[in-house]
């Protein structure tokens, strides 16, 4: 009998060193080079991309998915598309993921398609049935293969940081990502971890030194240096990580880069481009044809460089003799940043909800290359933001806020969301005075019943559970009292519409709340057809695509980015379909939420906005404008320079006029007033205050703290549009590190006018199991941003009198 177990227990054990080291798939899959964001660097909480090669001994058909952590400690697995694969030929499969902890391991696994039920002819990896059912609802699953890499057969890759095939720690959403083009001097390439910053850029040796985030105002700054332009991605999804684009050379970017290098600056990306001395050959690039179509650009030769000098702050002059190469560019709109006698070399302009800014020199040639103050410069050029450099500017708040845990706006925003007036939890005190009560009928009440009053203490094996089920019976009827069991949506929208480059872009933040333990399948399907079409042409218009995931909050709070992993073990995993366009299988516990975020771009064939505006002087705006929405504006305002716009009721029983769709607005008509925007937005109120000691009153100037647990909607994405103009962090005491790109404040200075207000439409449809899931309570903003024809400018430059042309 021992014999025959021994043997049993050998062929088990031979059959688990299989499994685990030597089974393959059928087609003998190879994978090679996991590569995850711009060589290891990218941020928490955005979306990047992980790019393997596959190669097969014969054809196949495989997914590649990638499993991370959500902030809620969910598995979660994002696919790419079905890939073909034949034998002989190697294929890069790219898959876009967002990870939820900053300390969250990456998990790659293949996955290959078989029937659906037991006549399925190969079996998932150990027997286990780990297979989702195909998206497009055929009756196949995909389940995890085996593959072949480095020399070892395994049926999951799992990456960590630091690790020899992993990546760096990823990057906090306060931490700066720059890419860079032509090796730019000053921005030193981070070969090695990232280095902390407090506002200098990090040198050579500095950006290869370890980083310290015990002080959470200190932010990292980590510079990829790419080696040439076929290392740009395709996918303006991609550079979501990314802060800056730094291009001083290596200006070939095919017309797909350049699509997605556009795409990226126009949701809210800086682009800095830098060219002095090779304008010829620039211009013959796609880029340097983009460049032409917004400005005119010629070669000249400057003598005068104090304006780059004054810009940098600093006191060591350019080493230079004569003159140098350079490139002047005159932009049809911006703000003309250093001048010389020639014409501006450093011009900023809006693009979309981005900005571009122009330097006419060599980044990586002399006479800037070998300054000593270049990185001075490049700091200028980067806008670092002056909360995210001064140390202790969130701290002089903490105490303030110490009792809501809320130190970003976007936590602000999750805990709105997270507020349903027809849910009412109970208390502390009301939970403890139950189980009281509790005690005491089970205890005191059921001995004096059965003992003093009944005189039959054996009844007490009846009425303990009696009274048991009576409690629980209670108990439960409570909390669905209380908790409620129907589903709710908490829905917030907001629209922009960008009139110069017919932008329009959307964000959608739901918050689920589901009255029992459920998988839903979530779709978004934005409505901005109501607005305007996509840009394709053609009898078959697509509809706009929009990606759907989890909203995460940098804290290291319960559901926050920062919070370090623990065991999660039951977690339930669900995963994304490719493009992150819909989530197959949310688990959502029973009385529990879930926030989740829809992001949207499209370029709009339709004019929705039409606006002739014009400024005269500083912060001075006139003209009109109107727009094609089909339903009115409500509560809004206009924002220019340092000034705000913003009508008022002419008499004091009547309403505030609205903005009716295609009627035009004058900005000179009596009902509309003006008065210094950051006043506006902080509620800076002057009043006269009397003294006995003085003979003349004093003025006192009283400014409105900003409450950080209020659960107005209106204020806070007031605030998300002008954070900056209002004072950022000094104001609020709350960082802006998740919806950065939403502040609109950096336009304002562009020759750029915003338009916020309320609209009563919602701009997109929510769909659970296929059916439409219409919110309980929704609330949508809208926000307009028109150009700014400046009328008297002071030119910066001389004109050019030789007139005699070579």
């Amino acid at each position: 009998m021992s014999k025959h177990l021994t043997l049993i227990a050998r062929a088990a054990i031979a059959v688990a060193i299989g499994w685990g080291f030597g089974g393959t798939c059928s087609a003998g899959i190879t994978l090679q080079g996991p590569q995850v964001g711009f060589d290891g660097f990218f941020k928490v909480g955005r979306w990047t991309a992980l790019t393997v090669s596959l190669e097969s001994d014969g054809p196949d058909q495989v997914r590649c998915a990638v499993e991370v952590l959500d902030p809620d400690g969910c598995p979660a697995q994002f696919w790419s598309d079905p890939v073909g694969l034949a034998a002989g030929r190697a294929r890069r499969v790219r898959v876009l993921f967002r990870m939820g902890r900053l300390d969250s391991p990456i998990t790659v696994r293949l996955l290959g398609r078989q029937a659906a039920g037991p006549s399925s002819s190969s079996e998932p990896v150990g027997g286990v049935a780990e297979a989702a059912l195909d998206p497009t609802g055929s009756q196949q699953e995909w389940t995890p293969i085996k593959f072949v890499q480095n020399g070892r057969s395994t049926s999951s890759l799992r990456l960590r940081s630091r690790g020899r095939d992993g990546f760096h720690p990823p990057l906090r959403q306060l931490d700066r990502l720059i890419l860079t083009l032509g090796h730019p001097a000053g921005l030193a390439s981070s070969t090695g971890a990232p280095a902390a910053s407090d506002g200098a850029m990090p040198g050579p040796s500095q950006a290869r030194g370890q980083t310290s985030r015990g002080n959470s105002s200190r932010f990292v700054r980590a510079v990829v240096a790419l080696e040439s332009p076929e290392q740009f991605p395709f996918d303006a999804q991609c550079l979501e990580s990314v802060d800056a684009v730094v291009i001083a050379g290596h200006y070939g970017l095919l017309e797909d880069q350049l699509a997605a290098l556009r795409r990226w600056v126009r949701s809210g990306g800086h682009l800095i481009l830098a060219v002095g001395s090779q304008l010829e050959q620039f211009l013959q690039t796609p880029l340097g044809r983009w460049l032409a179509e917004l400005a005119e650009t010629r070669a000249a030769h400057i003598a005068d460089l104090s304006g780059i000098e004054m810009l940098a702050g600093r006191h060591r002059s350019i080493p230079f003799l004569g003159r140098v190469p350079a490139t002047v560019a005159r932009f049809r709109e911006g703000a003309v940043l250093v001048s010389t006698l020639d014409g501006p070399v450093l011009v900023r302009r809006a693009f979309g909800f981005g900005q571009i800014t122009f330097l006419g020199m060599d980044l990586n040639r002399p006479p800037l290359s070998q300054w000593g103050d270049v990185t001075a410069l490049c700091e200028k050029l980067l806008q670092v933001r002056r909360e995210a450099v001064e140390p202790g500017t969130r701290e002089r708040h903490s105490q303030q806020l110490s009792y809501t845990g809320i130190n970003d706006l976007a936590s602000q925003l999750h805990a709105i969301q997270d507020y349903f007036p027809e849910i009412r939890p109970f208390s502390s005190w009301f939970i403890m005075g139950l189980m009281l009560v509790y005690l005491l009928v089970i205890g005191p009440l059921d001995f004096v019943v059965t003992h003093r009053l009944l005189k039959r203490p054996q009844w007490t094996w009846i009425t303990l559970p009696v009274a048991i089920i009576l409690a629980s019976a209670l108990f439960v009827w409570t909390a669905k009292a209380g908790r409620g069991n129907q589903l709710r949506i908490n829905q917030l929208d907001l629209l922009d519409v960008d009139e110069a480059a017919s932008t329009v872009r959307g964000h959608c933040w739901l918050t689920i709340y589901s009255p029992q333990h459920k998988r839903y399948r979530v779709e978004v399907q934005p409505l901005d057809a109501q607005w305007g079409q996509p840009s394709e042409t053609g009898p078959s218009v697509r509809p706009v695509e929009s990606t759907v995931c989890w909203n995460g909050i940098p804290e290291k709070v319960v559901g926050g980015m920062y919070r370090p992993v623990g065991f999660e073990i039951g977690r339930p995993t669900y995963h994304f379909l490719p493009g992150a366009h819909a989530i197959a299988d949310l688990p959502i516990p029973v009385w529990s939420t879930r926030n989740l975020v829809v992001q949207w771009q499209y370029r709009s064939q339709s004019t929705l906005v039409r606006s002739r505006l014009r400024s005269a002087g500083v912060n001075q705006l006139a003209g009109t404008f109107s727009h094609s929405l089909p339903v009115p504006i409500e509560d809004w305002i206009l924002a220019y320079g340092n000034t705000v716009f913003r009508p008022v009721a002419r008499r004091r029983d009547a309403e505030v006029p609205k903005l009716e769709p295609n009627r035009s607005i004058d900005l000179n008509a009596p009902y509309i007033f003006q008065r210094e925007l950051r006043g506006y937005l902080t509620r800076t109120r002057a009043r006269r205050v009397t003294r006995e000691d003085l003979s003349m009153p004093d003025i006192l100037v009283e400014q409105t703290k900003y409450d950080a647990t209020s659960r107005n909607p209106a204020e806070l994405m007031q605030m998300l549009t002008f954070h900056e103009a209002a004072g950022g962090t000094r104001y609020t005491g709350l960082t802006n590190q998740t919806w950065e790109h939403l502040d609109l404040s950096p336009l304002l200075r562009l020759d750029r006018a915003v338009l916020f207000g309320r609209i009563q439409v919602p701009v997109a449809r929510l769909t659970l199991d296929g059916e439409p899931a219409p919110p309980t309570r929704h609330t949508a903003f809208v926000r307009l941003v028109m150009p700014v024809e400046r009328h008297q400018v002071i030119r910066k430059e001389l004109p050019e009198l030789n007139t005699n042309k070579e």
